[in-house]
């Protein structure tokens, strides 16, 4: 699905399906810092993957099998982006809606899962991965539908796999969401305080984007720094907790050069055109 830049200048504005399942930690391609810097106008870059080129590419033929499938119902395509009538923020953009007799057509949201990390996760159970069922539930919250449509199209080693669910409305998680997503509009996003990081890999470039500049001060660590620091030392070089540790300390470094704590320094310095992080023993050159 191609967006507009008056559709992409409007969703910078609020949470859409896309970013809720993000915020919410649920998205280990897209977190919420990731999120936080596209709404504050400073979005990652992102270069179209396979996964992406074949996700638009194949879409309307997904839909077309939906069609097919159903054709006691009428299907159609959509690009169009919603606001629920409530609460303006809460944004959609569904792939398409089906008119399948309920008061309001529910939508339909394709996906195209090409990536073996990603069809992994679909398996061969009857339930659809938890950020995917996030999504449908904002979209069903923003449209007041009773449910949404997905349909997966997932290429396995036997071929490609399509299958449906239909995702009722769950209003206490529905609630849950919209609590959610409206403290990240007003407290991270209108107070401007990033979100912690979440560990995955794409947050060393969101944090990279939100601290680009260093000046040449080393602060002492607060006492809460230096356990983090101490906790940093000790973990395995392999583990994501590692990543999540380093990470942090990245956010408490920002803009400055380093901190220090009793045993340890941890440095963030310039380096080329990007920042290289260090974590050292007090007293240590880098």
């Amino acid at each position: 699905m191609t967006l507009t830049a008056g559709q992409l200048a409007m969703r910078r504005e609020g949470v859409t399906s896309t970013d809720i399942a993000a915020i919410c930690g649920l998205n280990p391609y897209r977190t919420p810092l990731a999120v936080y810097l596209d709404k504050i106008g400073r979005p990652l870059e992102v270069k179209e993957s396979d996964a992406m080129y074949w996700g638009n590419a194949l879409e309307d033929d997904v839909i077309q099998r939906f069609r097919e499938t159903h054709p006691q119902w009428e299907v159609w395509g959509a690009n169009d982006t919603h606001q629920n009538h409530e609460r303006p923020w809460m944004l959609a953009t569904p792939d398409g809606h089906v008119e399948d007799g309920s008061d309001v057509p529910p939508p339909l949201e394709v996906k195209v899962v090409i990536s073996f990390e990603q069809v992994r996760r679909w398996g061969k159970v009857t339930k659809a991965p938890e950020e995917y069922v996030i999504q449908c539930h904002w979209e069903a919250g923003v449209l007041n539908a009773d449910k949404t449509y997905l349909a997966p199209l997932l290429g396995t080693y036997h071929g490609l796999e399509y299958r449906e669910f239909t995702i009722r409305r769950d209003e206490a998680l529905l609630r849950k969401l919209i609590e959610i997503g409206e403290r990240f509009l007003i407290h991270n996003v209108g107070e401007r305080i990033p979100p912690p990081p979440s560990g995955f890999i794409v947050d060393f470039a969101a944090l990279r984007a939100l601290h680009p500049d260093v000046d040449r001060d080393i602060r002492q660590a607060t006492a809460e720094e230096a356990v983090l620091l101490d906790e940093l030392a000790v973990a395995e070089d392999w583990a994501k907790e590692r990543d999540k540790l380093k990470q942090r300390a990245m956010a408490a470094i920002g803009d400055a050069y380093g901190i220090e704590s009793e045993d340890h320094k941890a440095i963030w310095y310039a380096s080329g055109e990007s920042r290289t992080f260090r974590l050292l023993r007090k007293g240590e050159s880098p």
